[in-house]
Formats: structure tokens, C-alpha cells, sequence
């Protein structure tokens, strides 16, 4: 098999990336902190770890996002509460290392609570005022998780 210039340097590239050697030349700025803004409800979390808190806030707050501009297509993925939480457990396989995965002891029973104290337990379609309502629950358990 013979490689061509853009192949080992796309490999060197990805090389690079997994094992976080960089690039020279190439300065990566820091990472700007997430910002959310104060809630208008308030949720209760167990501390989160401090090396943990930016990116678990950053989770929630791309999950609002994400609930808020599927609502605002023509024909939106998301139709009840209950595809709503498939999304949240599948999001959070993806994003949430394994070995953290139950570390902070009540942490998901707490955001479970969160989200079914404003929104009910039972299935209902994702309306915009429940859109709302999950998007504002996002928003405090990421403004929680950083501000402790």
C-alpha cells in the first residue's frame, strides 16, 4: 500500500490530536469559561467535581440548545417528553467518560427530579411551553453545577 503526501499528513494530523501532542506552529486558545446565566428556578445537585463542573454545564447547556432549535424546524425529531429523556440518557452516554459514570453519588437522581419537578412524570408532546420548561431546566442545572 503506498501513501500519498495527504494521507501521511492527514495520519500525522490525527496522530497528533489523540495523543495530544499538537501541532507546531499551531497555538490553541484556551477554552473560553461557560457562562450561564442566573435561572429563574432554582434545582438542587451534590457538588460536582471541580474538573468535571465546565463540561458537565456545557452538556446541559448544548441540550437546551438543542431541544430549542429542534422545536424550531418544520418537522421537529423531538415529540414528547419521553423522546425527550432518550435523547438526555443517549447524549450522556456519548459525552460523560464511563469511569465517571456514577461517581458523584445521587447526581442523576437529582437531575432526574429536576426535570420531573417542573415538567411531571407523565408523557406529554413537546409543545413550546414544554420546550421552554425543559430549556429552562438545562439552564439551572448548568448554572447550579457551576456555582455550586
Amino acid at each position: 500500500m503506498t501513501l500519498n503526501i495527504r494521507q501521511i499528513a492527514g495520519l500525522l494530523l490525527m496522530a497528533a490530536a489523540f495523543f495530544d501532542l499538537g501541532v507546531p506552529g499551531v497555538v490553541v486558545p484556551p477554552k473560553p469559561p461557560v457562562v450561564v446565566p442566573q435561572p429563574s428556578i432554582s434545582v438542587t445537585l451534590p457538588a460536582i467535581p471541580d474538573e468535571r463542573k465546565d463540561a458537565y454545564a456545557q452538556f446541559y447547556t448544548s441540550l437546551g440548545q438543542i431541544v430549542a432549535e429542534d422545536g424550531a424546524k418544520a418537522t421537529p425529531q423531538l415529540k414528547d417528553t419521553t423522546s425527550f429523556m432518550t435523547l438526555h440518557a443517549s447524549a450522556l452516554g456519548f459525552a460523560i467518560k464511563t469511569e465517571h459514570v456514577g461517581t458523584v453519588p445521587g447526581l442523576g437522581d437529582a437531575i432526574d427530579k429536576a426535570f420531573f419537578d417542573r415538567l411531571g412524570e407523565e408523557v406529554k408532546p413537546l409543545d413550546s411551553t414544554t420546550r421552554g420548561q425543559i430549556v429552562e431546566v438545562c439552564n439551572a442545572i448548568a448554572w447550579r453545577m457551576l456555582n455550586g
